[in-house]
């Protein structure tokens, strides 16, 4: 488990799906169990999401 959700009592399963957090850069976020920066210069349709838009993010796999 990441350690900022370990902080925020956060359980995050090994197949989920999670936005920890969004950055002047890119956004944060867990997919099964690992941790990803995703930079807006690499991700661009991130850079104008609300935050409700990114905590709906998915990964299909």
């Amino acid at each position: 488990m990441n350690s900022f959700a370990k902080m925020l009592g956060m359980p995050i399963s090994a197949e989920t799906t999670c936005f920890i957090g969004s950055f002047p850069d890119g956004i944060a976020v867990i997919v099964n169990g690992k941790e990803y920066f995703l930079r807006f210069t690499d991700f661009p349709w991130f850079e104008y999401c609300n935050v409700a838009e990114l905590r709906d993010v998915t990964s299909d796999r």
